[in-house]
């Protein structure tokens, strides 16, 4: 296949049934039965920036989910409102074809109601809104409760690399169990191309012939950022210096707990301890 994909990910809300059924047949006439397909309904939340895209039911999902198996889908991935967990429920229940979700969740909260609810099989958090933390706790909730984790990625460099260095974790954590996870690559050309994507990384996240996506190993996420192309698009909002900090802690925090905090951070950083971030 093309750049050595074996996988592919497509969204499929149309205005009518009959659109996402042309448009899933069509799929997997063009990709041939060994390719794998995944769809995003985008039930959980609008993506419309013109025409608002028809709100699925349980029983629209259904139908939709019938044809999945026919069609033999990895996943399906947001049939439904992320908060109709009744109804997720029911319908993963009934359906060969995992269910994935939990793209924009901000804290672990909704992830814990969605693992609770049965409503998932496979979690797809992204670091960009998540932050790390929260993926890590989605990552030791699969592990111990046996579902799949796979990032979404649908921004630029730098969320990608959180997202796969989540997922590297992943692997590493469950082993063999991980099977063949995935992780989200944005690619949509013309308009979406790394060099594009990527324009505040010094070296864009590209794919190597075998479709792989190289981990970076340099410090932190592994990535540099452009600091020609950040002057000249960037905007700084917020600058914070050790006095800065002294001042907003002691606005919120009150002076005695200021005093407290910043002799902390003085006594590990004269034993040789240091913070991350």
């Amino acid at each position: 296949m093309r750049l050595g994909l074996t996988a592919a990910k497509f969204a499929v809300h149309g205005a009518t049934e009959a659109d996402d059924a042309e448009q899933l047949r069509v799929a997997r006439e063009v990709t041939g039965p060994d390719f794998e397909l995944m769809v995003h309904a985008h039930q959980a939340w609008s993506v419309a920036l013109v025409d608002r895209g028809p709100r699925w039911d349980l029983a629209r999902a259904r139908r939709f989910m019938g044809l999945a198996e026919q069609a033999g889908l990895k996943w399906v991935q947001e049939p439904l409102h992320d908060e109709a967990w009744d109804d997720l429920s029911t319908l993963a229940s009934e359906t060969s074809v995992p269910i994935a979700g939990g793209d924009l969740t901000f804290t672990y909260v909704p992830i814990h109601a969605l693992v609770q609810g049965r409503c998932y099989r496979v979690l797809t958090p992204d670091a960009a809104f998540a932050g790390l933390g929260t993926v890590a706790r989605t990552i030791a909730v699969c592990r111990d409760a046996g579902l799949g984790f796979s990032p979404s990625s649908y921004g630029d460099g730098v969320g990608l690399a959180a997202n796969l260095h989540a997922l590297v974790a992943y692997r590493r954590l469950v082993g063999a169990a991980a099977g063949d996870a995935r992780l989200e690559y944005p690619w949509e050309p013309p308009a979406m191309l790394p060099e594009h994507r990527d324009a505040l990384l010094t070296t864009p996240l590209g794919l190597d012939p075998r479709g792989d996506l190289p981990v970076p190993t340099d410090p932190g996420l592994g990535v540099e950022l452009e600091a020609a192309t950040l002057r000249r698009y960037g905007e700084r909002f917020f600058a914070l210096t050790p006095v800065r900090l002294a001042v907003r802690t002691a606005r919120g925090a009150g002076l005695d707990r200021t005093a407290e905090l910043m002799g902390s951070r003085r006594r590990r950083a004269s034993s040789g301890v240091h913070e991350l971030g």
